[in-house]
């Protein structure tokens, strides 16, 4: 058994840079890097729910947080 490791060139970092509003790229093991159109979840019907959850989950690192500066 052998292994190799190469590299190529895929993106600059100037391309990076210049990677559009709602897009991403997507480096996950074992596969080549993707770039991804994103889905706006704020446009969703399930936009409500998401963002409420968002507000909560906001609310309890900000308790624990202020918990933590008392001591």
């Amino acid at each position: 058994m052998s292994q190799s490791r190469r590299r190529e060139l895929i993106l600059d970092v100037s391309d990076v840079r210049e990677i559009r509003k709602g897009t991403a790229l997507l480096f996950a093991t074992s596969t080549r890097p993707a770039l991804l159109r994103l889905k706006p979840w704020y446009r969703t019907r399930d936009a409500e729910a998401i963002a409420a959850e968002q507000r909560a989950e906001e609310a309890g690192i900000a308790e624990r947080a202020g918990r933590r500066l008392a001591m």
